[in-house]
């Protein structure tokens, strides 16, 4: 199997670094929030520090945040780069409106009676299911913000399907997959670890972007599985297919612009194979 040049990844992490002080694939301003912290997730897998820190603070502090995907964005950033995270409890409000939202047993009278900004919440929740929830548990836990784990447990229980997976909107995903075993994991529940593994031994010849192998990689390591090694070698053909030019990685062989978050799912699976 290929071992990959990890300079060659880093010199395009890096040559998308912006005069704001963020990341962006297509190298124009204005950065991108999401980018940003793939950018510098995708660095520290490889073990190098951001050519210039100090200005990925300064954008993120600038940036005014309204959503949970931003805030979540910018406090994986802050611990990547080893910031306190504690900087950015003024955001306590956003994540106890995400709760009212999430936990309502009718999220219809809540879009009713809140700001636009908690309609927004509940609209990113029911388009992303399981996404939303954890990243607004994880900064509940980074930021100690207290919760209801009971509820939070019920909520991922109720979309728990008959095959193994999750998922209510558009039935098991393997995207449902990683983040309900990444809940239970931070809830310290009952993974279902039989149930999950024959759902990923079913998913496995269903799936066919980079993304979807990442969650999938990413859960078999939840569940304490190894690869075997034909699934390694088919992995490590994948990744090296999407490789392109430029040194960065796109969602497949197929398509043909890297972009920074493919990247960072790149260099995640490679990392799991111990090629990089």
């Amino acid at each position: 199997m290929k071992i990959f040049d990890k300079q060659r990844i880093v010199r395009y992490i890096e040559k998308r670094h912006l005069e704001d002080g963020g990341y962006f694939f297509a190298r124009v301003l204005p950065s991108s929030g999401s980018d940003t912290c793939f950018a510098v997730k995708t660095l520290k897998l490889l073990n190098y520090q951001p050519s210039r820190p100090k200005k990925i603070i300064d954008y993120w502090q600038r940036e005014s945040i309204d959503t949970i995907y931003g805030l979540y964005f910018a406090v994986e950033t802050f611990k990547d780069l080893g910031v306190d995270t504690k900087k950015i409890n003024k955001y306590s409000r956003l994540l106890k409106d995400f709760e009212k939202c999430y936990l309502s047993e009718n999220s219809k009278n809540v879009v009713n009676t809140k700001s636009l900004e908690t309609a927004q919440l509940c609209t990113d929740l029911a388009d992303s299911e399981l996404t939303s929830l954890f990243y607004w548990l994880s900064l509940c836990v980074d930021l100690e913000i207290s919760f209801n784990k009971r509820m939070v447990i019920k909520k991922i229980i109720e979309i728990r399907n008959e095959d193994g997976g999750y998922g209510k909107i558009k039935k098991s995903q393997i995207a449902s997959m990683f983040y309900a075993l990444k809940i239970f994991k931070l809830l310290d529940h009952d993974i279902y670890k039989k149930e999950s593994i024959s759902y990923l031994d079913q998913e496995w010849n269903k799936i066919h972007y980079l993304e979807d192998f990442y969650w999938w990689t990413e859960s078999m390591e939840m569940l304490g599985q190894t690869v075997d090694k034909y699934k390694k070698m088919k992995l490590s053909k994948l990744v090296e297919l999407c490789q392109k030019d430029n040194g960065g990685f796109s969602r497949s062989q197929f398509m043909g612009i890297a972009t920074i978050e493919d990247t960072f799912y790149a260099v995640s699976i490679l990392r799991r194979l111990g090629l990089i």
